[in-house]
């Protein structure tokens, strides 16, 4: 099966990256498998946790979906 691949990088955006996620991972990928990549550029606040809180959950609903996550420290 194909993968789409969906890049999202971050920085600064503790309040927005969850429903961000929630949004990409509902989304229509017309019969695509997804890989979803979010690349944090060393943000200063809690984006980090966020998004490993949010992939921890996504995982669970979305097991079709791929999951990589890069910090930058």
């Amino acid at each position: 099966m194909k993968t789409l691949s969906i890049v999202i990088p971050v920085y600064n955006e503790e309040k927005f990256i969850e429903k961000t996620l929630s949004v990409v991972c509902s989304s229509d990928s017309s019969g695509l498998e997804k890989e979803i990549i979010v690349i944090d550029d060393g943000s200063k606040d809690q984006t980090q946790t966020s998004i490993e809180k949010a992939v921890k959950v996504l995982k669970q609903e979305y097991k079709n979906i791929s999951f990589k996550t890069l910090f930058k420290k």
